[in-house]
C-alpha cells in the first residue's frame, strides 16, 4: 500500500523519478484453480547448466568425505569392541587356579542372585494364590447369598399359593360354593357421588347409603 501510494505521488510529480526507482506494484495472486496460462502450457523451463569441472570437483571431495567417515566408523566399532572385552594378554597372563577362582565366584554370584530370584518368586506366587483364594472365597459367598435369596423367594411363592389354594373350587367343594354365590348376590352396578354416597343398582334403585 505504501508503495502504491508512493508511485503514485512520485508519478504525478516527477514521471522520471519513478522509472529511476523501478517502483513495482504486486497484485493478487491468480488462484490455484484456475490452472496454467495459456501462454505458458507449452513451456519448458531451461535445465541448470553446472560447470564441468565444479561438478568433477564436488564429486571427487564427496568421494574423499564417504571415504574418510567409512574409515573412521570401522575405527570406532573396532575401539568399542576391543574396550568391552576383556584383554587378551591379562587372561592368558593369569593361572588355571586364578581363572578357577573367578569361575567360581562367578558361580556364587549366579547361584545367589538364584536364590534371591527363587524367593521373590515364591512370595509372588504364594501372593497370587491367596489373592485367587480370597476371590473364589468371596465368590462363592456371593453365589451362596443369591441361592439364599432365590430360595426365599420360592419358599413365600409356595406358602402363597399354598393359601391361595384353600379357596380354590375342587371337585369337593364345587356345590358348596354354587350355594354360597346363590345365597350371596352381589350387585356390582352401583355409582359414587361426589359425597362418598353409594348409588345401588337395578335391583335396589332408590336406596342410597353412606360409605
Amino acid at each position: 500500500m505504501f508503495r502504491n501510494l508512493f508511485a503514485r505521488s512520485v508519478n504525478e510529480e516527477c514521471p522520471a523519478i519513478l522509472e529511476t526507482l523501478n517502483v513495482q506494484v504486486r497484485w493478487r495472486r491468480k488462484p490455484r484453480w484456475l490452472g496454467t496460462a495459456k501462454t505458458k502450457v507449452f513451456r519448458v523451463a531451461p535445465r541448470t547448466q553446472q560447470d564441468p569441472d565444479e561438478r568433477a570437483f564436488m564429486m571427487k571431495m564427496s568421494s574423499h568425505y564417504r571415504s574418510q567417515m567409512k574409515g573412521l566408523r570401522a575405527f570406532l566399532r573396532v575401539e568399542v569392541l576391543q574396550a568391552s572385552l576383556p584383554s587378551t594378554t591379562s587372561v592368558l597372563l593369569k593361572s588355571p587356579e586364578q581363572l578357577q577362582a573367578e569361575f567360581d565366584e562367578a558361580l556364587k554370584i549366579n547361584s545367589e542372585w538364584n536364590a534371591e530370584c527363587a524367593k521373590i518368586r515364591a512370595r509372588r506366587i504364594e501372593k497370587q494364590l491367596k489373592e485367587q483364594e480370597e476371590l473364589v472365597l468371596e465368590k462363592l459367598a456371593a453365589k451362596e447369598e443369591r441361592e439364599e435369596e432365590i430360595r426365599k423367594k420360592v419358599r413365600q411363592a409356595v406358602e402363597l399359593q399354598k393359601f391361595e389354594s384353600t379357596k380354590f373350587i375342587t371337585e369337593e367343594n364345587i356345590d358348596e360354593a354354587i350355594e354360597k354365590s346363590l345365597a350371596n348376590e352381589v350387585d356390582y352396578n352401583f355409582a359414587i357421588d361426589l359425597e362418598g354416597n353409594m348409588i345401588q343398582g337395578s335391583q335396589s334403585y332408590g336406596k342410597r347409603t353412606t360409605q
